[in-house]
């Protein structure tokens, strides 16, 4: 039986997968239409790419995954959703009952290396209800709701049953109607996070996890650390591109806070017709100049197409070989681009090797992919300012 972890995008399941990888697992990941590796030691991850998709599409690509895993043999780790409620969650949610039928699902969005906490069931980002933060204005997939339970009364669940710190740390056991439906939990440590695996395992080892990247540690922590194997990273490379289509208010502060402290350059793409090819000449100078140069969409304002931003920053990456060689390493924030830029290239998949820091994973191509490149991948929100320097440096 392979083990496999479902996430609605690539930096999210690489961002869960990286839990298990510094455990000593081998993680990988094979894009759609590449076949993916049966093998028992190999933690699978799939990413379904629903995070901007209407609700009853998610639903119904969740489910074949699902469906598709469970006829193969395998087994579901963890479904990964995000740490701020973004995307189509109660459909998602829908998905995994209707196709799994789990007499319990444990659900936890918490990540609190990442300021993500739950309290009395309200989602709060550094204290504040993820709903009046800057997430409800992200805008993708803005968030309206802080209630972790209304996404799964949204989902078509039964009634959710809070489980309160009190009770989470009071070291007693579940009580008989937490063991059935969907348990909501607080968190606001790891600690906390280790707490509730540990807790409902002993009473519902066949439990379904659903949350953020918190909760996949939790998980990965409670598995027999394992030898390390699977791919190196050789170092160092002689070309580092940066590429960001994220109008995150973060993104932007961490490439101008690289340009600003760091000297490299960034080059910023308009979103008019024609514009990608110049924009790669400039890139390529400031390449060659430096050996590592980031580029991003100039503005902040939201575009009128949504999906203009990705298309410009890989048509660019793409226009990019014409004027020089391939980078060695591509740091891409968002997963939506970074998985974009792999598939134009013909990759057929990446490893894990590594985290530089909480949800910001060093990956390589799979040697099926017939390309050597590392690929590190960071989610829009996630990052310190200086998250990029630590790469350079």
């Amino acid at each position: 039986m392979s083990d496999y972890l479902l996430a609605d995008d690539l930096s999210g399941a690489l961002e869960a997968g990286a839990a298990f990888r510094a455990r000593g697992r081998r993680v990988t990941l094979e894009f759609e239409g590449a076949a993916a590796a049966e093998d028992a030691e190999v933690l699978q991850l799939y990413s379904t790419e629903t995070r901007n998709r209407p609700g009853p599409e998610a639903t119904a690509v969740v489910r074949r995954v699902l469906r598709e895993r469970r006829r193969a043999g395998g087994r579901l780790v963890f479904k990964k959703i995000d740490s701020t409620l973004r995307g189509p969650i109660a459909a998602e949610l829908a998905a995994v009952r209707e196709e799994l039928t789990p007499t319990l699902l444990v659900l936890c969005p918490a990540t609190p290396a990442a300021g993500r906490t739950v309290r009395d069931g309200i989602l709060l980002v550094d204290g504040v209800p993820v709903a009046q933060t800057e997430f409800a204005r992200d805008p993708g997939s803005p968030v309206t709701e802080s209630r972790v339970a209304a996404f799964a009364a949204a989902a078509g669940l039964a009634s959710a049953t809070l489980l309160p710190l009190a009770r989470l740390r009071g070291e007693g056991p579940l009580a008989a109607s937490e063991q059935r439906g969907v348990l909501v939990s607080d968190a606001e440590t790891d600690e906390d996070l280790a707490r509730l695996v540990a807790l409902v395992r002993r009473h519902e080892p066949a439990a379904v996890f659903v949350g953020g990247g918190g909760l996949a540690q939790a998980l990965a922590g409670a598995q027999p650390a394992a030898a390390a194997t699977g791919l190196k990273m050789c170092l160092p490379p002689k070309s580092v591109l940066i590429a960001s289509a994220s109008r995150h208010e973060r993104s932007r502060r961490q490439l101008e806070w690289l340009r600003d402290r760091r000297g490299v350059p960034l080059v910023e793409l308009t979103l008019d017709d024609g514009a990608e090819r110049a924009t790669a000449g400039r890139l390529a100078v400031a390449l060659a100049a430096h050996g590592c140069a980031a580029l991003t969409v100039a503005g902040t304002a939201a575009p009128a197409d949504p999906g203009a931003p990705v298309r410009g920053v890989v048509a660019v990456a793409q226009l990019l070989a014409e004027f020089s060689p391939p980078p060695e390493v591509i740091a891409v924030t968002g997963g939506e681009t970074a998985r974009a830029l792999c598939t134009g290239s013909g990759i057929a998949g990446l490893e894990l090797l590594h985290e530089l820091e909480r949800g910001v994973v060093v990956t390589a191509t799979l040697p099926a992919s017939g390309v050597s490149r590392y690929f590190v991948i960071k989610p829009g929100g996630f990052g310190s300012d200086e998250v990029w320097s630590k790469l350079i440096r």
